[in-house]
């Protein structure tokens, strides 16, 4: 059974790499630090049973990973792993069509439940992060319509990495506005950062 298993923290990966020996005789974990890497071995390898991603890696954003993986592998499931445990994060990440998330705080022996259950063609989710999504779906979606047209044009922006004060500059709008903007953004799409914004951008296809 091969595994590919993508995060830029060696001692994660060894931490991880130790747990999943010790239960499975015959793994075989490919590691990765980055996105290039990665890349390299989703091209030697074309029977890998499962994909470990860390979504923050240096020098690539989460939504470049996702896709990066999908196009070369798409058959393989991929499971995030992630310190990020916020359920509006989660619920953004599982629109990718990933169906496991395992937060990095998670006790070692429900790290291997989990792993469990996506080789056996299960999805993961913490429980009480799937419950937090499933009551924000029931109170319904955020709307990128009722974003006004500069909103917008903001939101792409920021998606697309674009400092504050440098879409202030290329909309000729001041660094006060932006600010405001920004937040405005932020409550309407229920997102509390930059990256989480960005999904939504992506999402509905503004970038």
């Amino acid at each position: 059974m091969k595994i590919l298993l993508i995060d830029d923290h060696e001692i994660f990966r060894d931490g991880i790499s130790m747990l999943l020996t010790r239960e499975y005789t015959d793994i075989e974990i490919l590691q990765a630090q980055d996105l290039p890497e990665a890349i390299k071995h989703l091209r030697e390898h074309s029977d890998l049973k499962m994909i470990l991603l860390d979504l923050h890696l240096q020098n690539s954003s989460p939504h470049e990973n996702i896709k990066a993986i999908k196009n070369r592998h798409p058959k393989s499931p991929i499971t995030i792993i992630s310190g990020e445990e916020r359920p509006e994060f989660v619920r953004n990440i599982l629109e990718y069509d990933i169906n496991s998330y395992i937060p990095k705080t998670i006790g070692n022996d429900e790290f291997i439940e989990a792993i469990k259950q996506v080789l056996n063609g299960e999805g993961y989710v913490p429980p009480g992060i799937a419950a937090e999504i499933k009551r924000s779906q029931d109170e319904g979606n955020p709307s990128i319509y009722e974003l006004t047209e500069r909103q917008k044009q903001v939101l792409a922006l920021m998606a697309q990495g674009v400092s504050n004060q440098d879409i202030a500059d290329k909309l000729n709008i001041s660094g006060n506005t932006i600010t405001v903007h920004v937040k405005n953004i932020f409550k309407i799409l229920n997102a509390s950062n930059r990256t989480e914004a960005g999904f939504l951008a992506i999402k509905y296809g503004l970038v």
